[in-house]
C-alpha cells in the first residue's frame, strides 16, 4: 500500500516541558508500534545560503536535499528549474509542527526518512519520522541530530560544543560526533556545514 503512513490516524503526542537542561520535549500517549510515521518535520525552506545566514538562531535547522552517494541528485536533468548544485534547509524556528520539539538523544527512538510523494524533486524531500523500535505510552521520543564534529560554529566562525542531556546508557555527552563518523551514519559524506543542522 503505497504511503499508508500519511494516512495513518493521527497519534495523540504531547509537548511537555521535561527539565530545565532539555527543555520541550514530545511524549505519546498511546503505545507506537515500530514503522510507524510519527510527524514530518515542517518549516520554512531556505535556500542553503539563506541557512548559512540563521547562524546563532540554528536550533531547528534540518539540511534536506544533500546527496550522500546518490549522484542523480547532481544529474542536470534531476534538477528541475533550480541552479546546479543548490541543497535546501528546513527551519523550524518561527514555522512548524511538533517536530520541532522532539530532541536528540544518543539512543533514539526514530529515524528521519526523506520521502517523496507530490513531487519528483529529490533535492527537496519531505523529512519524516518513524518509530525505530515499540514505544511504550509517555516515553520521550528522539531522533539523532548527527551534528558533526567540528560542524557548528558561532558566527565568529568558533567551534561550538553541542551539550547532550539525553541520559541515556549511551549518552557522549554532546551531540557533535566525537569520533569518525561510522558506515551507518545517516550523514556518511556529507560536507561540513558552518552551523548546527539536523540530517538525515
Amino acid at each position: 500500500m503505497k504511503n499508508a503512513f500519511l494516512r495513518q490516524s493521527p497519534l495523540l503526542l504531547s509537548v511537555d516541558l521535561l527539565t530545565k537542561a532539555k527543555g520541550w520535549g514530545v511524549r505519546s500517549r498511546s503505545f507506537i508500534r515500530r514503522g510507524c510515521f510519527i510527524c514530518e518535520y515542517t518549516g520554512e525552506i531556505l535556500r542553503d545560503k539563506e541557512g548559512e545566514q540563521r547562524i546563532g538562531n540554528d536550533e531547528y535547522l534540518f539540511d534536506i536535499g544533500v546527496s550522500y552517494g546518490d549522484h542523480s541528485l547532481r544529474d542536470a536533468n534531476s534538477l528541475g528549474s533550480f541552479e546546479g548544485n543548490e541543497c535546501f534547509t528546513i527551519d523550524a524556528a518561527r514555522v512548524g509542527n511538533v517536530g520541532r520539539f522532539i530532541n536528540h538523544s544518543c539512543s533514539p527512538n526514530l529515524f528521519p526518512q526523506s520521502v517523496l510523494f507530490d513531487h519528483d524533486n529529490k533535492r527537496m524531500p519531505h523529512i519524516m519520522l518513524f518509530a525505530m523500535e515499540d514505544i511504550p505510552p509517555l516515553n520521550e521520543l528522539t531522533y539523532d541530530y548527527n551534528y558533526e564534529k567540528g560542524g557548528v560554529c558561532d558566527a565568529n566562525g568558533n567551534i561550538k560544543i553541542k551539550h547532550c542531556y539525553c541520559d541515556s546508557s549511551d549518552c557522549t555527552g554532546r551531540m557533535n560526533k566525537v569520533g569518525v563518523l561510522d558506515s551507518n551514519s545517516y550523514n556518511k559524506g556529507a560536507k561540513l556545514k558552518q552551523k548546527a543542522k539536523r540530517r538525515v
